[in-house]
């Protein structure tokens, strides 16, 4: 018989948030600075939730060697396309910004539901510490998760165990008692790999049919359905 969850651990861009616009502007500045061709904006998708680095080169055919200089470019115009500015000091989110990011519908409340039953909430993310901070404190959510564990966090990124491993040491809880949540393959991967079950969602970067390859134990297609699995 499984132990019922008690632990919830939660992808960001994607799962929490809508920050597609974001970083596919972010990405495109990125190509076009380095001069390479734009790919598809479906090739673009494809590399979000994987570690930047790996992300750019999957999705924006940028060779090994201009790697480095892409993640720097990326960081660089990230700040100006989400913040408005390059200075993380004065870094402000202006919701009407282009390329805002959004909750997506129910996430918030479904998140106070959860903490109000008792659940324990935590983070698993390749986003960066810096830019994370800012959005969960301008969504008003930063307080609801025990534990945030990011890319700069772990030796091995998604769809390795080591994010969700981390998470649940600093959260003293077990992979039988844990939910992975979230949008990507990476994400569903990541889980199994640390012995959770796993919820994909379908309104993320990925679609439900690549999703299943992953085999999920779940997967929904509104936060707001996330209680009745539990």
């Amino acid at each position: 018989m499984k132990r019922p969850i008690t632990t919830l651990l939660f992808d960001f861009d994607g799962t929490l948030a809508d920050t597609t616009r974001t970083i596919l502007k972010t990405m495109s500045l990125t190509i076009v600075e380095l001069g390479l061709p734009l790919p598809p904006e479906t090739q673009m998708k494809s590399g979000i939730g994987l570690p930047l680095r790996a992300c750019i080169q999957k999705a924006g055919n940028v060779p090994e060697e201009l790697a480095d200089r892409a993640a720097e470019l990326y960081h660089k115009f990230f700040k100006q396309v989400a913040f408005g500015t390059e200075n993380i000091e004065a870094l402000k989110i202006d919701p009407g910004a282009e390329g805002a990011a959004v909750l997506y519908d129910g996430v918030k409340e479904t998140l106070e539901w959860l903490r109000a039953q008792g659940y324990v909430l935590g983070i698993a993310t390749s986003r960066r510490w810096d830019t994370l901070q800012l959005f969960l404190r301008h969504f008003g959510i930063m307080d609801l998760f025990g534990a945030i564990v990011t890319v700069e966090d772990v030796a091995h990124p998604k769809p390795a165990p080591d994010t969700v491993l981390y998470d649940l040491e600093k959260l003293n809880r077990r992979p039988e008692e844990t939910l992975v949540v979230g949008d990507a393959t990476y994400d569903i991967l990541m889980g199994r790999n640390a012995g959770c079950r796993t919820c994909a969602v379908s309104y993320g970067n990925q679609g439900r049919d690549l999703l299943q390859t992953a085999s999920p134990d779940w997967i929904i297609d509104s936060m707001r359905e996330l209680p009745e699995l539990l």
